[in-house]
């Protein structure tokens, strides 16, 4: 289990049998000048070692944010080097499959990187794959969604993920892109079980404001039936009221955690998965 008390990562503790498991990794780094955070889902059903890579891509996220392509080949190519070197050394070679595995298919992961300026609150924030940033703002006496990136590329919520491998060359797009921060906005990033189950929540209670930040692929591949399954079982007074909620679940801890995500497993809200989500009020 990762936590402090801005986030919560726990293991798929159905499928699972201990937090060593758990393929999801989340960092949180704030000082007077800047917040870093990393997260990364580590794709497990492809390659080997993807739980390393993913725990490798948070732990050397960048002191700035990506500017220039030539920059962020750079920072890729030099990580995916060192990962290399570093996990060569600690394969069994008397295993030859586990050897050319690593070596033909590397390891996969979802990446998501923000960086904020507190002086002069601007976030720059970067992302591939599924593990999904939110931002909120305070509208009206209520919060409405204003980003949701990347899992917004996709063409359906369920497609298989964009992914970056070390052992293949980086053919994302990894500048940052900037976005200006209010001092009431709330920030959000989850992987991606629970980004789905957020982006159905946000489609019964914002439902204009989310449309707005999704594709139109993704929106006609919703179907009708997935929401009403949410609007029966979920009991939220607003956007506000919803908000408030996953930051106490944070508060209350793994323990808490884990009993609210497995009412939503039996509900059929959320697919049995690694956990992994992150509250920030700005």
């Amino acid at each position: 289990m990762q936590q402090n008390k801005h986030y919560i990562s726990i293991h798929n503790f159905i499928d699972k049998s201990s937090e060593i498991e758990n393929e999801d990794a989340v960092k949180y780094f704030e000082d007077d000048n800047i917040i870093k955070i990393a997260m990364s889902d580590g794709a497990g059903g492809a390659g080997i070692y993807c739980k390393h890579w993913a725990e490798y891509l948070v732990d050397n996220q960048p002191e700035q944010s990506f500017k220039k392509d030539l920059e962020t080949n750079e920072w890729f190519l030099s990580t995916s080097k060192l990962f290399y070197k570093e996990n060569i050394e600690l394969i069994n070679k008397s295993d030859p499959f586990i050897l050319e595995k690593f070596n033909t298919e590397g390891s996969y992961a979802t990446i998501m990187y923000v960086w904020l300026q507190k002086n002069i609150n601007q976030l720059s924030y970067t992302g591939i794959g599924d593990t999904t940033l939110f931002i909120f703002r305070e509208i009206n006496n209520d919060y409405s969604p204003i980003l949701i990136t990347p899992i917004n590329e996709q063409k359906n919520l369920n497609d298989f993920p964009k992914l970056v491998n070390w052992n293949k060359s980086l053919s994302y797009d990894l500048k940052s892109k900037v976005i200006d921060i209010q001092p009431t906005d709330i920030l959000i990033i989850c992987t991606d079980s629970l980004s789905r189950w957020l982006i159905y929540n946000l489609l019964i209670l914002s439902p204009s404001e989310t449309q707005d930040l999704l594709n139109n692929e993704i929106i006609n591949n919703i179907s009708n039936i997935s929401i009403e399954q949410f609007r029966t079982n979920e009991s939220y007074e607003n956007l506000s009221d919803l908000l408030s909620k996953i930051e106490q679940v944070i508060k209350e801890g793994s323990e808490y955690f884990q009993k609210v995500i497995s009412k939503k497993i039996k509900l059929n809200q959320v697919e049995k998965d690694d956990f992994s989500i992150l509250f920030k009020r700005i």
